[in-house]
């Protein structure tokens, strides 16, 4: 997608092909479409840009291998670590640390996780022993400025493109998908 119009009558979206430049009349276009919104960027063109702030890595561990009750959110220096139960029995887990530069990555994500949790609590050593390594995902955080609205005309933002969402942030339904889990 290259850009999206709107009009009292429905929106357009533009976008491009190997074949060249098109467009596509709707009704309702939900610009679902990440931090770095195209949708968001040509609609509120004087919003402020996504802005770095830190970067994060966030993993799931293997079924039933841990389960933390109420999980759990422990700080440390310039860094955090948070872990909740999902469903399946298993952990949604994140390491959220302070970086100076966007962009740096690691070979080895999980092992990267392990170096710089060394010395912290034996239930953070477990929880990372239960992930398997190609369940690590690294990425930079950035924020997001609210908007007046999230709709202009028949064009509506939803999800990150909207306001984005810090790890640590989420996992709203885990209490009641753990409950759901262990009685079936």
């Amino acid at each position: 997608m290259t850009g999206v119009s709107t009009s009292a009558a429905g929106a357009t979206v533009h976008y491009r092909t190997a074949e060249g430049e098109h467009e596509i009349e709707a009704g309702l276009v939900v610009g679902a479409d990440g931090i770095h919104s195209t949708v968001r960027a040509t609609l509120w063109p004087d919003a402020p840009a996504p802005r770095f702030r830190y970067t994060a890595w966030r993993g799931v561990t293997r079924p039933g291998s841990v389960w933390p009750e109420d999980g759990m959110f422990t700080l440390g220096r310039g860094a955090y670590f948070l872990a909740h139960p999902i469903g399946g029995e298993r952990v949604y887990w994140a390491l959220g640390v302070h970086a100076d530069t966007p962009g740096v990555r690691y070979p080895d994500n999980l092992a990267e996780v392990r170096r710089r949790l060394t010395g912290w609590h034996r239930r953070v050593g477990e929880l990372l022993d239960a992930t398997p390594a190609d369940a690590v995902l690294h990425n930079d955080i950035n924020d997001l400025g609210a908007l007046p609205t999230y709709v202009r005309g028949r064009v509506v933002l939803l999800g990150d493109a909207a306001h984005a969402m810090t790890p640590d942030m989420g996992q709203g339904r885990a209490r009641r998908s753990r409950t759901r889990s262990r009685s079936s």
